[in-house]
């Protein structure tokens, strides 16, 4: 296993351990400690309670282990970031500090380069194309490749919405109208190759920063999930909604190595199960609440939705600035991916 990066056990925010001390005390401290006859596995996660993730990703999944294993399982859950950034939370897991989390594709590929592509703007037309490839035999290299280097187990890819921009002084429609805007950009090489792809000037930023940096005019633009520009108020400090659809975007839900070699193969098939319906439940959700939420905005008039993207020209920008980029590690798997999904449509 090759370590990239240093452990977050180490690097973890004075501010988050303040903030929960019993219960980071009982992570760190007591691991697998539970009600007597029972395991109980740590999952941590960055959004808040009221965001689909929580309450229709990782509430299924944690219900359908508990009462399948009868109360062998059962789960402290940590959301949003107590336990740290996303980026620290693949870490812990990996080294066994955390059991369960589901880090973004450009923050496992910091283990596992390969990854990055799920997160490729214009890779997946849609959440059917991101299960098909998680399905696939693209997909189990990939989560093979990942094994191999950190040991976790992908369970099931969680989607987490399709990625929009925000903008405060005017509408997107092309990338002309993106040259020179600052657009935050999560701190990783895929997600700042996207807002170059979209013909913006990138700013990585932390998504706890974001909100005051907008308000404050430090950036000028957002991507991210219509579902989290809600749950996060950037409406509030944002102008306009283009409906770029530039990523679909799904993160793997990942167990700890050695946690997962400690469940019976019976809980494994569980855990297996769990992923799956969990996955299901979340894309519903999400659906669901993208559209409320959209038509609200639509309605109210506190941000305008601008439909008419030209999604063909950054289409066009992604595979000519993004790909040639991540050549040397994704060694053709953006062609792979989009041949394949053209083929079976």
């Amino acid at each position: 296993m090759k370590r990239r990066r240093t452990p977050s056990r180490i690097r973890r925010s004075v501010a988050a351990i303040v903030a929960v001390p019993v219960i980071a005390m009982s992570v760190a401290c007591a691991p697998g400690a539970g009600p007597a006859g029972s395991t109980t596995l740590a999952l941590a996660h960055t959004v808040d309670t009221g965001h689909p993730i929580h309450r229709c990703g990782v509430e299924s999944f944690v219900s359908h282990v508990e009462q399948r294993t009868g109360g062998e399982i059962t789960f402290d859950v940590f959301p949003s970031g107590q336990l740290g950034n996303e980026q620290e939370l693949a870490d812990n897991t990996v080294w066994g500090d955390l059991d369960v989390t589901q880090p973004s594709a450009g923050h496992a590929a910091e283990y596992f380069p390969p990854l990055s592509v799920l997160n490729a703007a214009y890779l997946f037309d849609g959440y059917d194309d991101l299960q098909q490839v998680a399905d696939s035999p693209v997909g189990e290299e990939l989560w093979a490749g990942l094994r191999a280097e950190t040991g976790l187990e992908v369970l099931g890819v969680w989607p987490q919405g399709i990625r929009q921009v925000t903008t405060s002084a005017a509408p997107v429609r092309t990338p002309e109208d993106l040259r020179g805007v600052s657009l935050r950009a999560a701190d990783s090489p895929i997600w700042v190759a996207n807002a170059l792809a979209l013909g913006a000037a990138p700013t990585p930023m932390a998504l706890d920063e974001l909100y005051a940096a907008l308000q404050q005019g430090v950036v000028q633009a957002q991507e991210n999930p219509v579902n989290l520009i809600d749950s996060n108020s950037y409406d509030e400090v944002q102008r306009y909604l283009s409906l770029t659809d530039h990523v679909v975007q799904g993160n793997p839900l990942v167990i700890n190595g050695a946690r997962w070699a400690s469940l019976t193969p019976e809980q494994q098939e569980i855990f297996r199960e769990a992923g799956r319906i969990s996955a299901e439940r979340l894309r519903a959700c999400l659906e669901q609440d993208a559209e409320t939420i959209t038509a609200g905005w639509r309605q109210d008039g506190s941000m305008e939705v601008i439909d008419d993207v030209d999604r063909e020209a950054f289409r066009d920008r992604a595979e000519q600035e993004v790909v040639p980029r991540f050549d040397d590690q994704w060694n053709g798997l953006y062609q792979r991916i989009r041949s394949e999904l053209e083929d079976a449509s």
